[in-house]
């Protein structure tokens, strides 16, 4: 009896030190937002079949590659540590205004990617997030890194995997990028 206990106890503290360091891996250690992991594991959570309807939208900072080469990884951090405060304000104000279908389990979740991309997965009609998108990104605009620009997708009905639904973020993004002029696209195509 004491050595199954023993080993229930030690089981359980496994587990729990296991579930917090997956936790940490799976968190942006700037922002305190889930990050690329965990946003490819909430996505495949919103596209499991009677899921309710979702909206995935990426923000790509366009000067935020520039700014931390000119002013280095510290000053980067704490830009993006700023603009993290406002912009989850505003996507989770989306979860306590907006519930989706009436009830007030809808979810707004922030995510922070990569070093110059936000993402905001909301589950509410598409029709009711555009003014929570127009706010988000007013939200990461800032003076030395430009307006950010917004590729978003409703799920699940465009995709039907979390890399395909990143993917078809990115290319809407990208899109916007390639319709720059030359100058615009040379600052913001550079890779981090």
């Amino acid at each position: 009896m004491g050595v199954a206990t023993t080993f229930v106890r030690t089981n359980d503290a496994i587990m729990t030190s296991i579930g917090f360091a997956t936790n940490r891996q799976t968190t942006d250690r700037v922002t305190g937002f889930g990050d690329r992991r965990k946003l490819i594991s909430d996505l495949d959570d919103a596209l499991k079949h009677g899921s309710p309807p979702s909206v995935l939208a990426v923000f790509y900072l366009v000067g935020f590659d520039d700014y931390q080469r000119v002013f280095g990884q510290r000053a980067s951090d704490a830009l993006a540590a700023r603009l993290a405060k406002p912009f989850a304000n505003v996507v989770y104000l989306a979860r306590s205004a907006q519930p989706f279908g009436g009830d007030t389990q809808s979810v707004a979740l922030c995510y922070r990617a990569r070093q110059n991309e936000f993402c905001a997965l909301i589950n509410m009609p598409f029709e009711n997030v555009i003014n929570v998108l127009d706010d988000a990104a007013r939200a990461l605009t800032d003076e030395r890194v430009g307006a950010p620009l917004c590729g978003a997708l409703l799920l699940p009905d465009e995709v039907v995997d979390p890399v395909e639904a990143l993917t078809l973020a990115d290319q809407s993004i990208w899109s916007l990028v390639e319709g720059r002029g030359p100058r615009e696209r040379r600052q913001t195509t550079r890779s981090s």
